[in-house]
């Protein structure tokens, strides 16, 4: 049997064009958050206790598998589009029908490299993190206890924010598309996804209030730190009110 990764893929030049097409695609909102992640620091910002060095690090190492990943499944795809060609041409010749990938620039696949890269930072932390506390338990708590909970908070609850609100703009979608009402959609809930809403609304929640009172308190006092963090849950929630913006229209177009 031949195997997709047979067929030849993308070349060289193809694949700098779809990493050009990345940036130049998403370079508004990576320029907007390495923003708002250095407007997160602590003073002095070189230094193993400022945590926006370490979140600086999980957000570039999301983007860089990001992009591996969109690269990669336009490559296997090429390769697969070749292979179905050759099988038609070829059909006493077995040949792998391999898997059907979607690539995308952002969207589920950055979602998805921000919580493994959100893992891959942890696995590097973690270790420290209980070597410290073992230590030296008070200068743990008074010192890199804080340190540690914030890149907890700027890795972890951004990633699952990140997919709570993608899940939510999705069940819009399906809602609108379907046009079934909310109250039919909820009335119909099995109890684990009663479970999964009510899990998600609290992480919602629990990032909405960390991002305004937390989240800046670094290089800003009260309120500033306010106003900034308000200005980054207006930057996070823009998707969602984009989705809204857009059924919204397409509902008056409906009625017309």
């Amino acid at each position: 049997m031949k195997k997709i990764y047979e067929f030849k893929g993308l070349s060289k030049n193809q694949k700098k064009e779809l990493t050009k097409n990345y940036f130049k695609s998403e370079w508004k909102n990576l320029l907007i958050s390495y923003i708002f992640i250095i407007l997160s620091s602590s003073k002095p910002f070189f230094s193993s206790k400022n945590g926006a060095l370490f979140v600086l690090i999980w957000f570039t190492l999301a983007i860089l598998l990001s992009i591996y990943a969109y690269i990669n499944q336009s490559d296997y795809m090429n390769s697969k589009k070749k292979a179905v060609k050759y099988s038609r041409k070829h059909k006493n010749v077995e040949v792998e029908k391999g898997s059907t990938f979607f690539p995308e620039i952002g969207g589920g696949t950055f979602i998805g490299m921000q919580v493994l890269a959100a893992l891959v930072v942890y696995i590097f932390i973690l270790p420290v993190s209980l070597y410290l506390q073992f230590k030296n338990r008070e200068i743990y708590n008074k010192v890199y206890m804080k340190l540690l909970i914030g890149i907890f908070a700027d890795t972890y609850i951004v990633a699952f924010f990140n997919v709570t609100l993608y899940i939510f703009i999705e069940f819009i979608h399906n809602c609108v598309n379907d046009r079934t009402t909310l109250k039919k959609t909820i009335s119909s809930l099995k109890l684990k996804y009663v479970i999964g809403c009510v899990g998600a609304i609290i992480i919602f929640c629990m990032a909405i209030i960390y991002y305004f009172t937390k989240e800046f308190e670094g290089l800003f006092g009260d309120m500033a730190r306010k106003i900034v963090g308000s200005i980054y849950i207006i930057f996070i929630l823009y998707p969602l009110i984009k989705c809204i913006k857009q059924m919204i229209n397409k509902k008056k177009l409906l009625s017309q």
